[in-house]
């Protein structure tokens, strides 16, 4: 799914698409920017995680999408790629 609302979006807005999301949905991938993301785990996990650019956080959350926000979610892992990280392919 893609959802236009999280472009520049604010950490509040950000709760929202969230919130919304179908429970069906056991794990989701959230692609957006700063400073929205940053705010966005700090409300979901009450700690505050530097989110430079290109940062991912996993995030465990119980219960349904609708709660989130509601009680921290649990911080499982944070950090970013390391520099030689393959992103690129090169013709032989």
């Amino acid at each position: 799914m893609v959802d236009s609302r999280g472009y520049a979006a604010s950490a509040d807005e950000l709760l929202d698409v969230v919130r919304e999301l179908p429970d069906e949905d056991h794990t989701v991938v959230l692609v957006v920017h700063n400073p929205g993301i940053t705010g966005l785990a700090e409300l979901l996990t009450g700690t505050w995680i530097p989110m430079p650019t290109s940062t991912l956080a996993v995030l465990g959350l119980a219960g349904p999408w609708s709660d989130a926000g509601r009680r921290p979610a649990e911080i499982l892992a944070t950090g970013r790629p390391p520099e030689d990280f393959p992103h690129r392919h090169r013709a032989q």
